[in-house]
């Protein structure tokens, strides 16, 4: 399966305007506790296929999970969401 790493905000953005009306999604974090460092969020759909938004708290150079937020509100709104692993997040 084809996969890209997104690091900047317009790459971000370029996804979840071309993704369609749906989206899979799960969150990855150091552990399983509820409020542990989230080290990135992974997406799919099978327009733009699978991403990968890795945060600055372990990565240099990515965008902040506020910052990453932020942005996906411009879009969450239009998008139905598929949540993997929701019990866990």
């Amino acid at each position: 399966m084809k996969y890209s790493i997104l690091k900047d905000e317009d790459s971000v953005r370029d996804y979840f305007q071309y993704c369609g009306n749906e989206v899979a999604f799960d969150t990855e974090s150091t552990d399983l506790e509820l409020g542990s460092p989230i080290l990135g969020l992974s997406f799919y759909n099978p327009t733009n296929g699978a991403v990968f938004i890795p945060t600055n708290t372990y990565f240099k150079g990515c965008l902040g999970t506020e910052r990453i937020v932020e942005i996906l509100n411009d879009y969450t709104p239009f998008l139905k969401g598929i949540a993997h692993n929701a019990k866990y997040d």
